[in-house]
């Protein structure tokens, strides 16, 4: 209970929009998930000189920024993509690089070069 006061005293404003992100994206696959779909952000965020939150409202990049559940399913996940992204830069990158990720329904797109790594179903992509 004391750490999850501690993260939601910590996270807000932008930060906390990233959040939601986070877990309207991956909350169905947990912690690594999580980890793995918050690496792409920081990716993009160093590869492309902006902030994280810049990086999520892309028009048609991040589905979890548009989604209608995404308050309910960071309700459910927040706990977890709030200690993610507090712990972001120090966690190792499982991506190995990676700047995108789609789901096994989703088209392969021109983006979608070299393929890095699968976490949860999800493709990752540099």
């Amino acid at each position: 209970m004391i750490a999850f006061l501690l993260t939601v005293m910590l996270l807000t404003g932008t930060d906390k929009e990233v959040s939601k992100v986070i877990s309207a994206e991956a909350c169905s696959c947990g912690e690594e998930g999580m980890i793995a779909v918050a690496k792409t952000i920081q990716n993009r965020s160093e590869a492309w000189d902006k902030t994280y939150l810049e990086v999520v409202t892309q028009k048609n990049q991040y589905f979890g920024y548009t989604a209608s559940n995404k308050e309910e399913l960071y309700s459910q996940c927040g706990t977890i993509s709030d200690s993610v992204l507090l712990r972001l830069k120090n966690l190792p990158d499982i991506t190995k690089g990676a700047l995108y990720f789609r789901l096994p329904n989703e088209p392969v797109r021109a983006w979608h070069k070299t393929k890095t790594v699968t976490i949860c179903g999800m493709d990752f992509y540099k």
